[in-house]
């Protein structure tokens, strides 16, 4: 009897305790169970300028785009490639500058369309510029570091980009370059809907071009880029791709101009064009599907950013 007794004290204790434990909180799981995916920061090396960005986790399904404010406070760099890194699930990943800077290390949600107007473009990712070029990183930038990850799997996920300037002598610099991007802020494509939508940019001075592409995601359809000297010259076709594919999402194709780049007088239009086929139950915009031009500039240090 006595054991009995012992034994329904000890039962009774052990429920006690257990129904007084703390509980795991959400934020406590998420940090439990996240899935790794950050990138290793690299070893320290004079050849490159290395931004680690935040950290971030992200639930199964989550779909996100986050902005983080650095400082760069050094003196002005050259470098011929801006290499960002991402991890697994990582959707894009864009180099901007803040219009109103914020505390370096701030993190804030930048998914809506709207949320581009507080930026301007900083840098073409991932494209090395041949010997004797170089882009200009100027003491005092603010950078940010624009990264969109959607996670398609059913665990959460700790996130990490690095951004990697590779340093090159400025007294080596013959032609200085800059990156000019477009974009369509405000389009909608309904389920079961192809549509197409169009654009202009007017060049603000002269440049020449020295490589340019497209950027859709995986509704697109078709792309075109076409071009006059002046408004009332016929437009004429620049780059084109009449079967965009998924993974251009990620690698489009793109047109080199590198030993005759293309002269781009103050004043010139580009015209931009988009088709997408929307098979999915909800509405397509900005920036779960875009119709982006980007490009390589020459004869200027200072890059361009049109909204359509």
């Amino acid at each position: 009897m006595k054991r009995l007794q012992s034994f329904l004290a000890l039962s009774s204790l052990a429920v006690f305790s257990f129904a007084c434990a703390p509980q795991e909180t959400e934020e406590e799981m998420l940090q439990r169970t996240a899935v790794d995916v950050r990138v290793p920061v690299p070893a320290a090396d004079p050849k490159y300028l290395d931004f680690v960005g935040a950290e971030l986790i992200l639930k199964g399904g989550a779909d996100r785009m986050t902005c983080t404010h650095l400082s760069y406070q050094g003196e002005d760099v050259a470098y011929d490639l801006a290499d960002p890194l991402q991890g697994k699930f990582g959707h894009h990943f864009v180099i901007m500058k803040a219009k109103q800077p914020l505390p370096a290390g701030t993190m804030e949600d930048c998914s809506k369309p709207e949320d581009m107007a507080k930026y301007d473009l900083l840098t073409m990712p991932s494209f090395e510029l041949p010997a004797g070029h170089a882009f200009l990183l100027r003491k005092g930038t603010p950078i940010v570091m624009q990264s969109h990850y959607v996670n398609t799997g059913k665990d959460p996920i700790r996130t990490r980009d690095i951004l990697r300037f590779h340093r090159v002598d400025a007294s080596t610099v013959k032609t200085w370059a800059a990156a000019f991007a477009s974009y369509l802020e405000q389009f909608e494509v309904k389920p079961g809907e192809q549509a197409t939508r169009n654009y202009d940019c007017v060049v603000p001075r002269d440049y020449k071009m020295m490589m340019v592409g497209g950027h859709m995601h995986e509704w697109g359809k078709k792309f075109f880029l076409s071009y006059a000297a002046t408004p009332g010259d016929t437009m004429k076709e620049l780059y084109r791709v009449d079967e965009w594919m998924a993974h251009y999402r990620d690698s489009p194709p793109t047109l080199l101009m590198m030993k005759n780049p293309m002269d781009l007088p103050m004043g010139s239009i580009l015209k931009t064009e988009c088709t997408w086929f929307n098979d999915t139950k909800e509405t397509l915009s900005h920036p779960h599907e875009m119709c982006t031009t980007f490009a390589v500039l020459l004869g200027s240090k200072e890059s361009w950013l049109c909204k359509g």
